[in-house]
C-alpha cells in the first residue's frame, strides 16, 4: 500500500489546513503530514492502531472516523516520545510506557522528577532501571512520601 503525504498550516482546530481536519477514513499506518507554522515545522507518521489520549502536538487525532488512528510526532532527527506522568505516594518504581513503540531500544532518555506542591519537597535520586520498546522503567533512591511529585520525560530515538 502507498503512503500518503499531508501538507498542513495547523495542528488542531479542526479547520481547513489543519492535521486533525484529515478525515480518518482516508489514512492508513505509516502515512506521514507535516505542519508549517511560521518558522517551525511539525513531522508526524500515522500510527493506525495507537488509540492515545490527544496531547497536541506529540499526539493528534482526527476530528472524523479517527477510531485509533493518531498521529504521532517525529523530530527531524529521528523518533521522540515525551510526556508528564503523575507519581504515586509510597511508589519505589514508575513504569512509562509509550503511545507508539519505539522501533528499538537505542533511545536515549531524559528525566526530571518535580513537586511544586510541598514545602520543601523530598528529594531523591534515580535511575533508569528497565528499558524497552514500549517505554522504561525507573527506580527511585527512597519511597515518594506524597502524590504531588511528577515525572517528566522525554525518550529520543538514537539514529547515528
Amino acid at each position: 500500500m502507498a503512503v500518503k503525504i499531508f501538507g498542513c498550516a495547523d495542528l488542531i482546530g479542526g479547520g481547513i489546513g489543519s492535521l486533525d481536519a484529515i478525515d480518518g477514513s482516508l489514512l492508513a499506518d505509516g502515512d506521514t503530514a507535516f505542519v508549517k507554522q511560521e518558522t517551525l515545522i511539525y513531522w508526524y507518521h500515522l500510527n493506525a492502531t495507537s488509540g492515545a489520549s490527544e496531547s497536541s502536538p506529540w499526539v493528534i487525532a482526527p476530528d472524523t472516523n479517527a477510531g485509533t488512528k493518531r498521529w504521532v510526532f517525529l523530530t527531524a532527527d529521528g523518533m521522540m516520545r515525551l510526556g508528564r506522568d503523575s507519581i504515586a505516594n509510597s511508589a519505589t518504581t514508575h513504569a512509562v510506557t509509550f503511545t507508539d513503540d519505539m522501533p528499538s531500544t537505542n533511545y536515549t532518555i531524559q528525566v526530571t522528577l518535580e513537586n511544586t506542591t510541598d514545602s520543601p519537597p523530598s528529594q531523591y535520586s534515580l535511575i533508569v532501571s528497565a528499558k524497552a520498546t514500549t517505554g522504561f522503567t525507573v527506580t527511585f533512591s527512597g519511597t515518594i512520601d506524597s502524590a504531588n511529585y511528577s515525572l517528566g520525560w522525554r525518550a529520543e530515538l538514537d539514529i547515528t
